[in-house]
Order: structure tokens, then sequence, then C-alpha cells
């Protein structure tokens, strides 16, 4: 819950900020976000930041099913936003693991918090020279494994080709 709280300030903070001029230009991703058997989802919200030297296009859908949710965000805009990974990582202790690596040829990366059942998972889908795509679902009550199945669900490289046909 806190995780969708805060999901929910950013856009409202971001949506003051924004410049109302664009068009709606996240809804560009909305046919990204599928429908989930066996899961209800809320509708596709977002919102357009365009400022000098800095961009920002940013989808986000609310799925939940028996006491799990996962919040998933199409993130779209300057290079600066995407953090830079690499390599293949895994770290597992009893309180949180951590995995990065290469799955179809992009990058994952994986935090899980055990005792909270909570964690994230974000998948570059891809870093241009001044900008970047990815897709992030943080989550609650699945298990890691889960979560990045549940990522897979989502077709990374039409959301990769839809974001190069975004102008920002």
């Amino acid at each position: 819950m806190k995780i969708k709280l805060l999901m929910s300030l950013s856009i409202a903070l971001l949506s003051a900020v924004s410049t109302p001029s664009y068009s709606e230009t996240y809804e560009k991703f909305a046919p990204c976000f599928v429908d989930v058997n066996g899961w209800s989802a809320d509708e596709v919200t977002g919102v357009d930041l365009f400022m000098p030297n800095m961009s920002l296009v940013n989808a986000v859908r609310t799925y939940s099913n028996d006491g799990k949710e996962a919040n998933v965000m199409i993130m779209a805009g300057s290079k600066a936003l995407a953090s830079q990974q690499g390599g293949n990582i895994s770290v597992e202790t009893s309180d949180f693991s951590t995995v990065s690596k290469q799955i179809n040829g992009f990058q994952l990366t994986s935090v899980y918090d055990k005792a909270d059942k909570t964690g994230s998972v974000v998948v570059i889908l891809e870093q241009m020279e001044q900008k970047a795509v990815f897709l992030t679902i943080t989550y609650t009550n699945l298990t890691e494994a889960e979560a990045i199945e549940f990522s897979r669900l989502f077709d990374w490289n039409e959301i990769k080709d839809i974001a190069q046909t975004v102008n920002f």
C-alpha cells in the first residue's frame, strides 16, 4: 500500500508541473498493459512532463489478485532517469535478495524484501543517447520469481517500439 501511495503522490506532483500543451502521450502505452488472467486491473493512468533538458512519459496500471498486488509502470524519458545497470549479479541474505541479469537481450534487476514480501523488478528496455525506456513492477505478496514471470507477461519489444514513436 505504501508503494501505491508513493506512486500516486509522484504522479500528482509531476502532473502539477507538467506542461499542458502536450497531448496525452502516456496513452500511447495503454495497449501494452495486457489483461492478466485471474487478475483485476485499474484503468491506465499516467503523466507527461516536458521541460527544458528533461522529459518524462509515465504510464501506470495496478493489478490485484487475492491479496497480491502489482503496480506496473512504463517510463520513458531523459537518460538521466535511468540507472546504469549491467552484468549478472545475485545476492541473497536472510532479509532480502537481489538479482541482475539479461533476459532476451534486456537488462533486468530485481530486489525482494523477504519479511515484507515486497519488491520491485526493473527492465531496461532501451538506453539511447539522450533517453531511456524501462518497465518497473513494484509488488506485494508475490515471490521474486513470480514477479519476474509477471513482468514477462508484458511485451518488452512492443513497449520499446512504441517509445521510439514518442517525441520526447
